[in-house]
């Protein structure tokens, strides 16, 4: 009984642990994250998918562009909350950014219209 009430408090642990991620920073303007950023998607299935780029205007322009199986658009970006927030005919999400260790990370939360289906995406600004 000690083992399993061990590997409870130890997977507990764990997962509390593995939730702590940092808080999201408020976007005020798209100033603040203007720029190229760089990154991928956690597919519904937990597959890494292909990488993207995604550049944000001032205005709140973004073009979107992907390498494999190739796509690219644009769509507008709205300021709500302190987020960044965006709904198409296919797709809805939001834009969080976060710090941490020193490296600004916008997060991308995208749901899939069709089906529901949620997409993960974390980006870091092009060098």
């Amino acid at each position: 009984m000690l083992t399993l009430r061990y590997l409870t408090v130890v997977g507990l642990f764990m997962v509390l642990v593995g939730c702590a991620a940092p808080p999201a920073k408020p976007i005020a303007t798209f100033s603040e994250i203007a720029g190229t950023w760089e990154g991928q998607y956690v597919l519904p299935s937990g597959d890494l998918g292909p990488f993207w780029e995604q550049t944000i205007q001032e205005d709140g322009q973004m073009r979107f562009k992907r390498f494999e199986l190739p796509v690219e658009g644009t769509r507008q970006l709205q300021l709500q909350d302190g987020k960044v927030v965006y709904d198409s005919m296919f797709w809805s999400g939001v834009l969080t950014l976060h710090e941490v260790k020193g490296r600004r990370i916008l997060k991308d939360v995208a749901i899939q219209k069709r089906n529901g289906a949620v997409f993960t995406g974390e980006f870091t600004l092009k060098q």
